[in-house]
């Protein structure tokens, strides 16, 4: 399947060599399956550029960033960018979203007692750590890019501020959910602050990565966060909905068009 898609973009680069050549890797946000909101970001994307873009796509739904370039698929995510005869003008990531829900955000919670505030919620020290852990993540991905693709630009972005309502996302008779709500529930955390606790961690993770990758050459950090309206604009926990993925797309085709005027 891997050398599928590589025969695939390489044969699509030959027939537009004026496209501009993207390598997808991320989470559900470049990945969820058109059944569950309509869209993804890169779906949006195609579908407002077309032949201006062509697209080799690693991106999997529930892929952590410190996972990805990790293992299996940094060496992967490795081969592709080592490929001959197949290069990249940039390179669009999305990572760090599930490092920080599901179970994974567990750890980073305290117990609510008396009355805390959301600040009082979160323990410092391993949001500390966790966002370090997915820098490192980061900071991996420019060394690829250094090494194998040094002209690729590296797109970025922060998610945006998504809204701990419990719905999931249901496909057919499956169901995937559970991702913020329950586990704020589950440390006895009131409803009033699960939206502040949320934003808090997203903002620091935000501000995380525009640190590490402001400080390296041909990297842009796409300021997608107070995009998206909280009542209109989302499809559930996690995930817009298509206009809110249209208008998400935007942003990045704005970051594109800066880096590849002639093109896009």
């Amino acid at each position: 399947d891997f050398r599928t898609k590589l025969e695939i973009y390489k044969n699509e680069r030959e027939r537009r060599p004026n496209s501009v050549g993207l390598l997808i890797e991320g989470d559900s946000w470049f990945d969820l399956p058109f059944i569950f909101q309509g869209t993804n970001l890169v779906m949006s994307l195609k579908e407002a550029l077309g032949d201006k873009i062509a697209i080799l796509k690693l991106s999997h739904s529930g892929d952590e960033a410190r996972g990805m370039l990790s293992g299996d698929q940094f060496k992967t995510l490795q081969e592709t960018l080592n490929t001959k005869g197949c290069s990249f003008d940039a390179i669009l990531f999305s990572g760090g979203g599930n490092d920080l829900v599901g179970p994974n955000l567990l750890p980073l919670l305290n117990a609510f007692v008396d009355d805390r505030t959301a600040e009082n919620c979160i323990n410092p020290d391993r949001v500390r750590v966790r966002l370090s852990q997915i820098a490192n993540a980061y900071e991996e991905l420019t060394w690829l890019r250094d090494d194998y693709e040094p002209n690729a630009v590296i797109f970025t972005h922060g998610y945006d501020f998504a809204k701990p309502t419990g719905e999931g996302a249901r496909f057919i008779l499956e169901f995937a959910g559970g991702w913020i709500k329950a586990r704020l529930d589950s440390k006895g955390i009131p409803e009033r602050l699960h939206h502040e606790i949320v934003t808090i961690l997203l903002k620091a993770f935000d501000k995380q990565i525009r640190e590490t990758m402001g400080s390296k050459a041909n990297c842009v950090h796409v300021q997608t966060q107070g995009t998206l309206d909280p009542n209109s604009h989302w499809g559930d926990e996690l995930h817009p909905n298509k206009e809110g993925f249209d208008l998400l797309a935007r942003k990045f085709i704005d970051a594109l068009k800066a880096k590849f005027p002639n093109k896009i």
